[in-house]
Order: C-alpha cells, then structure tokens, then sequence
C-alpha cells in the first residue's frame, strides 16, 4: 500500500511538473508574441508619423507654391490693367436696326469682359484674353451665368411674392 501511495504521489509531482513545464512555455511563447505585436504596432505607428510628418510638409510647400502664384497672377492683372487701355468704339458703316444692333451690342459687352482669376475681394478687374482656350470658356461662362441671373431673378420674384401675400 505504501507503495501504491509513493507510486500515486510520484506521478501527481510528475503531472504538476509537466503541467508546470507546458504552462512556463506558453507563457513564454505568449509573452514573445505580445513583444512581436508590440514592435510592430510602435514600427507601424512611427511610419504612420512619418508619413504625416511628409503630408504636412507637402501640405505647407503647396500653400507656399500657391500663395506665390496668386501674388504672380495678381502682379500679371495688375500689368495687364496698366498696359491695356480700353478699345475705343469704332463706327461702324454698316447699319443695323435698333434691336439687331442693341443685341449686338450687349452681347459683346458682356461676352468680351473677362474677370480676374484670382478674386481676392469683390472688386473685379477687367482683363483680354490670353489663350485659344478662352474663346471656349467665355461664351460657356456667359451662358451659366445668363442661366444664373435667370434662376436668381425667378427666386427674387418667388420671395417678393410670398412676402407680399
């Protein structure tokens, strides 16, 4: 019977000790990982801030690049304005009825006017136009904003109406 006892204890000590075993390893093994995880996330972290640190360089330069070319672009209206002096009308030999001719000339007015590009305030300056392009862009730019005045005219009348009832 002794030996039944010895026999039992010394297999519980056994069991303990390679239960004891087989939990160091996994702790071990569990604190490598979280070490892994850990130097990941700090090397992914510090790539993220560098890659913000980048964005906000790129972020300032592009300001910089941006505000130099709205100074270039506002010293080029003002030359322009100082070297451009308005056309002077020219009689024309031929005749056009009044509404051909009022027609006409409206709408030279107003497609020949060109606006600054970069408008700082609410002052805008009259400028010619430089590129082939422009001659797309302007009667385009003429009609939106024909068909502008036109809903904002149906809206003034809107609200005068519903103010008057």
């Amino acid at each position: 019977m002794k030996r039944l006892f010895f026999l039992i204890i010394n297999l519980n000590l056994l069991l303990i000790y390679f239960l004891g075993v087989i939990l160091c390893v996994a702790i071990a093994g569990l604190a490598l990982e979280y070490a892994r995880r850990s130097k990941n996330d700090t090397e992914k972290e510090a790539r993220h801030q560098e890659r913000l640190a980048k964005m906000e360089r790129q972020l300032s330069e592009l300001e910089i690049t941006l505000t130099n070319q709205s100074a270039h672009l506002l010293e080029l209206e003002r030359l322009i304005q100082n070297k451009v002096s308005p056309p002077s009308k020219s009689s024309s030999s031929t005749s056009f009825p009044s509404s051909v001719a009022s027609l006409l000339s409206s709408n030279n007015k107003q497609v020949a006017q060109a606006y600054s590009i970069v408008d700082l305030s609410s002052h805008r300056s009259p400028l010619i136009q430089l590129h082939t392009i422009d001659y797309l862009f302007f009667p385009m730019a003429y009609a939106i904003k024909q068909t502008n005045d036109f809903i904002v005219s149906l809206f003034k009348q809107w609200s005068s109406l519903r103010r008057t009832k």
